[in-house]
C-alpha cells in the first residue's frame, strides 16, 4: 500500500508534491524515524542521509555537518633559535591532516659584559658579552680614559731674554704636554758713570744685570755750556781767593822779618 502511495505521489503535480512533502495525511506532521546514510561526513565535507516518514513513506534527504578535524597534541618539528623561528605540527586523528604553526624566536640570553680590549688615555676600548644559548656575542665601545697628568715641572728654565719650557707627564701612558714660561727680563743694578760728559762730548754710564751679567750702557747728554761756565767762574773765584790769601800771608811774613830785633 505504501509503495503505491509513493508512486502516486511521484506522479502528482509539483503543487501536490509540495503539499505532500510538507505534511503527512490529514495535514499532520511527518513521522520521520528511519534514516539511511548515503554519504558519510568527513572532517571537511558534509555528508547526506535519507529519512523516511513511517506513515506516508515520503523520503527526505538531509545533510550531515562536517565533523571537523580532531587534532592530537602539538609536537616540535624544528626548534627555534636565538634569531630564527621554529615550527610545531599536529595531525588529525581521523584524516591525518597536518597543521603547522611557527614557534617564536628565543632571543639572545647574554652573560655579563667583559673587557676585550682595554681603553687607553686616547683610544677607545671594546667590551663584549656572549649569549649562553648560541655563543653569539655583541660588542660596544669603552670611552677613552683621558690623561692623568702630574704637576707641572720646569723642563727648560727661562732666561732674561729667552722663554723657558715646563712639562707635565701622564701617569698612565707617558704622554706629555708642554707650555712656555715667559722670559724673566733683565734686573739691572744701579748705573755707574764710565765717562763723564762735558760741554763738548757726551758721557757714558753702564749697569750690570744681577741675573745674567749683561751690561747695559746708556749715553749721557753733553753738559750745558752755561753750567760749565759757572763751574769755571767758580773755580777762578776760588783760585783768586786762594792766591790773595797766599800773597797776604807772604806780605805779613815779610814785614815781620823787616821789623828790628829787640
Amino acid at each position: 500500500e505504501r509503495s503505491k502511495i509513493m508512486v502516486e505521489m511521484q506522479n502528482e503535480s509539483l503543487t501536490g508534491a509540495s503539499w505532500q512533502y510538507n505534511s503527512c495525511y490529514g495535514g499532520k506532521d511527518h513521522d520521520f524515524k528511519s534514516e539511511v546514510i548515503t554519504k558519510n561526513a568527513t572532517c571537511t565535507e558534509v555528508g547526506k542521509k535519507d529519512v523516511t516518514c513511517s506513515v506516508c513513506a515520503v523520503v527526505v534527504t538531509e545533510k550531515i555537518d562536517a565533523t571537523g578535524h580532531r587534532y592530537g597534541q602539538w609536537s616540535q618539528t624544528k626548534a627555534p633559535t636565538c634569531v630564527s623561528t621554529g615550527t610545531k605540527e599536529r595531525s588529525c586523528t581521523v584524516c591525518h591532516d597536518l597543521e603547522s604553526i611557527a614557534v617564536p624566536v628565543l632571543g639572545h640570553v647574554y652573560g655579563p659584559w667583559t673587557v676585550d680590549i682595554e681603553a687607553s688615555c686616547d683610544n677607545v676600548g671594546v667590551e663584549k658579552r656572549t649569549c649562553v644559548l648560541c655563543h653569539g656575542f655583541e660588542a660596544q665601545n669603552i670611552e677613552p680614559k683621558g690623561h692623568n697628568y702630574e704637576e707641572w715641572s720646569v723642563d727648560t728654565a727661562p732666561t732674561c731674554t729667552e722663554d723657558g719650557v715646563e712639562k707635565r707627564i701622564c701617569m698612565n701612558c707617558d704622554s706629555f704636554e708642554t707650555r712656555a714660561l715667559p722670559a724673566l727680563g733683565h734686573s739691572y743694578g744701579e748705573p755707574e758713570i764710565v765717562k763723564k760728559p762735558t760741554f763738548r762730548k757726551t758721557g757714558l754710564e753702564s749697569a750690570v744685570c744681577e741675573k745674567c751679567g749683561d751690561v747695559k750702557t746708556t749715553s749721557l747728554d753733553k753738559l750745558d755750556p752755561k753750567e760749565y761756565i759757572d763751574i769755571i767762574c767758580t773755580c777762578i773765584v776760588v783760585a783768586v781767593a786762594l792766591f790773595t790769601v797766599v800773597i797776604v800771608y807772604i806780605i805779613i811774613k815779610k814785614r815781620k822779618a823787616d821789623l828790628p830785633k829787640t
